[in-house]
C-alpha cells in the first residue's frame, strides 16, 4: 500500500511540473538566446538610428543652411533619438517579459531576479526620456537630458547585474556569453 501511495504522489507531483525544475545546461542555453536575440535586437536599433539620422541630416543639408538647418537637425535628432529609445523601451519589455518565462535553477535564482528587476529600471526610465526627448530644443539639451535620465543611470546596473548572472551561470560549470556589453 506504501508503494501505492509513493508512486501515486510521485506521479501527482511530475504531473503538475513540481519535479526537479530545469537544468543549468538548459537554463543557460535559453538565457544566452534571449539575452543575445536582444542584444543583437539593440545593436540593429542603433545601426537603423544612426544610419537614418545621417540620411535625414543630409537631406537638410541639400535643402537648409544657417540657423534653419541647426533646428532643424536638432528637430530631427530630437524625434528620431525619441522613437530609438522608445523602441529600446519595448525590446527591454520584451527581453523582461522573456526571462520571466525562464525557470532559473536555485543556484542563480536571486542572479536572475536580479537581472530581470535591473531590466525593469531601465525600462521604466524610457519613458519619461522619450516624452522629454521629442520636445528638445538644442543638441545641449539633449545631452543633459539623456546624462541624467532613470534610463541612463540604470545603464551601469544592467550591466552589472548581466555581469552577475553571467558569472553565477559559469559557477555552475555552463558558460554562457550574454553580450552584456550589448545589454543597456
Amino acid at each position: 500500500m506504501r508503494t501505492l501511495v509513493a508512486a501515486a504522489i510521485a506521479l501527482a507531483l511530475l504531473g503538475t511540473g513540481c519535479g526537479p525544475g530545469p537544468t543549468i545546461e538548459d537554463y543557460g542555453s535559453q538565457l544566452e538566446t534571449r539575452v543575445t536575440a536582444y542584444a543583437a535586437e539593440h545593436d540593429d536599433l542603433a545601426a537603423q538610428h544612426l544610419s537614418g539620422l545621417e540620411r535625414a541630416i543630409a537631406e537638410l543639408e541639400r535643402t537648409q543652411e544657417g540657423e534653419a538647418l541647426a533646428a532643424a537637425a536638432v528637430g530631427v535628432t530630437a524625434q528620431r533619438s525619441a522613437a530609438l529609445i522608445a523602441a529600446v523601451g519595448d525590446a527591454l519589455d520584451r527581453l523582461q517579459a522573456g526571462l520571466t518565462e525562464i525557470e532559473a535553477p536555485g543556484p542563480v535564482v536571486d542572479a536572475h531576479r536580479a537581472f530581470i528587476d535591473a531590466i525593469g529600471r531601465a525600462s521604466e526610465g524610457t519613458g519619461p526620456l522619450v516624452d522629454r526627448l521629442a520636445n528638445a530644443t538644442s543638441f545641449d539639451e539633449m545631452d543633459r537630458m539623456l546624462s541624467g535620465s532613470a534610463y541612463a543611470d540604470a545603464g551601469p546596473r544592467l550591466h552589472a547585474a548581466c555581469e552577475r548572472l553571467q558569472e553565477a551561470v559559469a559557477d555552475q560549470g555552463v558558460t554562457v556569453d550574454l553580450r552584456c556589453g550589448s545589454v543597456r
